[in-house]
């Protein structure tokens, strides 16, 4: 997922909400995101979750917003 930083407000939830956003764009449809949302809440590690969307094209920032949103740690 090649796409421009935009990520520039001071409101860490914002960015999140915008990288999860284009997420879903990049992916075009809920269910290979949601496939991803069930992997991490079945137990998958945050190595796993960067691996398994590493495949689809998306790595990084939206990837660690993915996981703050969807994991159960702290």
């Amino acid at each position: 997922m090649k796409t421009e930083i935009h990520y520039k407000d001071k409101c860490g939830a914002c960015n999140d909400r915008k990288a999860l956003i284009d997420m879903l764009h990049w992916y075009g449809r809920f269910k290979q995101f949601k496939l991803l949302v069930k992997g991490i809440k079945s137990g998958w590690s945050f190595k796993q979750l960067a691996f398994y969307a590493g495949f689809s094209g998306v790595e990084g920032y939206p990837v660690h917003a993915m996981w703050r949103r969807y994991s159960n740690e702290v």
